[in-house]
């Protein structure tokens, strides 16, 4: 996925974090955009839908796409309006849990 790579600058993203990414991309094809990523942070829309619809659709396959064993190390977080950006952001806590906000969120 050489736009992850691209836009990453070379930084480190976790294997955890890439193959959720991987596994979005599987489900999504050419719909899926990576817009940013950040560290531990990726922001990621699908062309076609919006925001909201994508969030819950992403929850609704969250066992196709986040590992079972380990899905409470992932936050999965959506922009409450356009002012706060577009795309959603999946953020790998890996073992800091110290930012961990569970469930279905609005920025």
């Amino acid at each position: 996925m050489n736009q992850l790579d691209r836009l990453s600058c070379g930084k480190h993203i976790s294997a955890e974090l890439t193959q959720v990414i991987h596994r979005i991309k599987e489900l999504y094809g050419d719909n899926l955009e990576v817009v940013s990523a950040r560290g531990d942070w990726i922001t990621i829309r699908a062309r076609k839908i919006t925001d909201t619809h994508f969030l819950k659709d992403l929850m609704d396959k969250k066992d196709q796409i986040f590992p079972k064993h380990k899905l409470n190390e992932f936050q999965v977080l959506c922009p409450w309006d356009l002012r706060s950006g577009k795309g959603i952001e999946i953020h790998y806590l890996g073992n800091t849990r110290n930012e961990y906000r569970p469930g279905y969120w609005w920025v």
